[in-house]
């Protein structure tokens, strides 16, 4: 398949790989040879700061370099704390549908997190998720009921029974 763009647009574009910070994860958006990226938001470079300075901090606590540190799982779960930080759906997301059971060689655990969908309205359920961005450390912004009601909106809760038949076939 060949690009939208021409071959003097293409000369413009710098590959993933040269980009400034190596993150686990993406922090903008790249390009394929069909468009040309949006420039980093001022979220993305949030997400990269806290991903660069909790790199540093467990780095320099275990007595490695940042780069060997991100090549761990918990480099990639440092990356994944840093968005959660910055972007709350994901919390906001298990906290009110729950999560499907996590299954280990065919095995599905014994638990995961219950939905608390019909429990809490959506200022409970902004209160549940801003005691946890903002306690144990944690420096988030608290999340607002508006916030919670357009995830609500927008996804269902998990049906676990469903996942479990989906399993069995």
């Amino acid at each position: 398949m060949t690009g939208f763009l021409t071959p003097k647009e293409k000369r413009k574009l710098k590959p993933a790989e040269t980009g400034s910070f190596a993150a686990p994860i993406p922090t903008q958006v790249v390009s394929s040879d069909e468009y040309f990226p949006e420039p980093q938001t001022s979220m993305q470079r949030a997400v990269e700061a806290h991903i660069r300075q909790f790199g540093a901090d467990t780095a320099a606590k275990l007595g490695i370099s940042r780069r060997a540190f991100f090549a761990t799982a918990a480099g990639m779960a440092a990356a994944f704390l840093a968005m959660n930080k910055v972007y709350p759906i994901s919390l906001i997301n298990i906290t009110l549908n729950g999560s499907s059971p996590v299954v280990v060689q065919g095995t599905p655990d014994a638990y995961r997190m219950i939905p608390f969908r019909e429990e809490l309205n959506d200022g409970q359920l902004a209160e549940v998720v801003s005691f946890i961005r903002t306690s144990w450390g944690n420096k988030a912004a608290a999340v607002s009921p508006r916030q919670v009601g357009k995830i609500r909106d927008k996804t269902d809760p998990v049906r676990y029974y469903e996942l479990d038949l989906l399993r069995m076939r």
